[in-house]
């Protein structure tokens, strides 16, 4: 079975530019919607350009403790962005492993000159409460989650992860011998 979460955009949009090169959406809590569903299949992100540049926009899983981009689900040439805010619509490719708590789902733009790239964000927070925020990387790698926003967003899952990467276990129990 498949779920689409979608969070629309109240027309207001920030830039992806500077550290904060990645924005976008992170499973706050360990009661992320995200986290419940086995398996990420497609990611669709409201945003826009200003400028024109020959660099790619990512869309992706990024580790929410170091920006490491776990998985891609799609790029777009930024040229190809439209010029006012729209939902894309780009064909992804479904993740391999399960999302895990401060995981980010995101865009990820590095501009090179003027363009910038715009994502989307709802400033009232009703997707899921402070379980899934927006965010966006801060210059020491991190994403602090930004509980009273959420990134606009068509997210889809449902697909079983091909492997167990990404599954965080419990610590092994020590054991004193006295």
């Amino acid at each position: 079975m498949t779920t689409t979460w979608t969070q629309s955009s109240d027309s207001v949009y920030t830039d992806i530019t500077g550290t904060n090169y990645i924005k976008g959406e992170m499973a706050n809590t360990a009661s992320s919607a995200f986290l419940s569903d086995p398996g990420l299949t497609d990611a669709q992100f409201y945003l826009k350009r200003t400028g024109t540049s020959a660099t790619t926009v990512t869309c992706g899983i990024f580790d929410g403790s170091d920006s490491t981009l776990k998985h891609t689900f799609w790029t777009m040439d930024f040229n190809s962005l439209p010029l006012s805010g729209t939902l894309t619509s780009n064909t992804s490719t479904p993740m391999t492993s399960s999302l895990i708590e401060t995981d980010v789902i995101g865009i990820m733009h590095q501009r090179t000159g003027s363009e910038i790239c715009w994502i989307g964000y709802n400033t009232t927070d009703p997707f899921d409460g402070a379980n899934s925020v927006y965010t966006g990387r801060d210059t020491d790698g991190s994403f602090p989650p930004i509980t009273a926003s959420d990134a606009a967003f068509s997210i889809t899952g449902g697909a079983a992860p091909s492997s167990s990467t990404g599954t965080r276990l419990p610590p092994a129990p020590l054991i004193a011998r006295f």
